[in-house]
């Protein structure tokens, strides 16, 4: 009778995602209200200034929608350092572009970036994402992002998640 505060949090700060893949279980044409932006931001925030110190790996970042969606991430990413914790994102990486990137040099402050991957080839992500554009876009961003990465001299620690699927 005693509340205790989780040991992992997953924020899942995401409005929308431009993927509908096979193995995700949520509504394709789900998208959060953008008004409702400020009021979820709100919740974070309150959620990081009372979760206990004692473990700075206590949150990440990732969801069944995008997160890189959220216009105010870099926000999030922030709050997490100003209050101690690590922070770690995984991202499909689809908006990870140079133009994002600039846009959003808090991703930069990441400790750990993981992308999402379905596959090694374009008919890999058509299949598994819907997305005609997905392979081709994702695959251009990796190196790019390293190298922007590399030139702000970033410490965020990159990985990939390689999503296997089982083919019919």
């Amino acid at each position: 009778k005693k509340n205790i505060f989780p040991f992992k949090v997953g924020l899942f700060p995401g409005l929308s995602c431009m993927f509908k893949c096979t193995f995700c279980g949520r509504n394709y044409d789900a998208v959060y209200d953008r008004s409702k932006l400020d009021q979820g931001m709100d919740m974070f925030k309150n959620l990081i200034s009372e979760a206990p110190k004692n473990d700075d790996h206590r949150f990440y970042i990732a969801g069944g929608l995008e997160p890189l969606t959220n216009p105010r991430i870099g926000e999030l990413i922030n709050d997490l350092a100003k209050a101690g914790f690590k922070s770690s994102m995984y991202t499909n990486a689809y908006m990870l572009t140079d133009k994002y990137l600039k846009k959003n040099e808090a991703l930069f402050n990441l400790d750990y970036l993981r992308i999402s991957i379905y596959g090694t080839k374009d008919e890999d992500y058509v299949q598994t994402t819907k997305h005609l554009k997905g392979f081709k876009q994702v695959f251009s961003n990796i190196p790019n992002y390293l190298k922007l990465r590399n030139n702000v001299k970033s410490k965020t620690k990159f990985g990939i998640n390689y999503i296997i699927l089982k083919k019919y």
